[in-house]
C-alpha cells in the first residue's frame, strides 16, 4: 500500500485542529487504499490516540522535528525508509529544513510543506539578498510544493522573494 507521511512539529495533547485535519486526512487516505503515518513530537495518548486510531494509521515520533537536527533528519530518514514513503508532507516545521532532500534520498516522489506561521499584523516582509533567496532555493529544491495556510502568509513569503507570485493562490 502507498503511505503519506505527515510530519507534524507539535505535540498531540488535546483533540484540536491539527488532531482533526490529521484524522480527516487518514480517513479520505484509507478511502483510497493508502497508509497514513502521522510523526508527532510525541506518541499521542488516551483519548487523542483513540480519536487518530483508524485501521490505515501508523505513528511515529520525531521528538526534535522542529529542529530539524542530524538526529530529526536520521528519524525521518528510518521512518520514509520502513514505511517507503510516497508523499512527505511536513507541518509546524521552520521553512528552511534539509528534511526535503531526505526524502529525496529515499526515493519520496513528492514533498509539501504547508506554512502555518503566524505573522503579526502589520509584518513589513521585505525583500532578502539575492545570496538569502538562492540558498533558501538550494535548500528547498526538493520541494514539490508549500502551501499556505492565508493569503497573508502568502503575500508575506512571495515578498520576502521565497516563494514565486503565481495567478493561482
Amino acid at each position: 500500500m502507498p503511505s503519506l507521511v505527515s510530519v507534524f512539529g507539535v505535540e498531540p495533547r488535546r483533540i484540536g485542529g491539527t488532531e482533526t485535519f490529521a484524522r480527516e486526512l487518514s480517513r479520505q487516505l484509507g478511502e483510497r487504499g493508502w497508509d497514513s503515518v502521522l510523526c508527532f513530537l510525541s506518541e499521542p495518548a488516551g483519548e487523542v490516540k483513540e480519536f487518530l486510531a483508524l485501521p490505515n494509521v501508523r505513528f511515529e515520533t520525531i521528538a526534535n522535528s522542529t529542529e530539524g537536527d542530524r538526529g530529526a533528519r536520521r528519524d525521518l530518514r528510518r521512518i520514509l525508509a520502513k514505511t517507503r514513503a510516497e508523499i512527505l508532507h511536513l507541518h509546524y516545521v521552520g521553512f528552511l529544513n534539509l528534511y526535503s532532500w531526505s526524502a529525496w534520498a529515499k526515493s519520496v516522489k513528492k514533498v509539501f510543506f504547508t506554512d502555518h506561521h503566524s505573522r503579526s499584523e502589520g509584518h513589513n516582509a521585505a525583500r532578502v539578498s539575492f545570496l538569502k533567496r538562492a540558498a533558501a532555493r538550494l535548500i528547498n529544491w526538493p520541494l514539490t510544493r508549500v502551501i499556505c495556510v492565508s493569503r497573508y502568509g502568502y503575500e508575506c513569503m512571495t515578498s520576502l522573494g521565497l516563494l514565486p507570485r503565481t495567478a493561482s493562490r
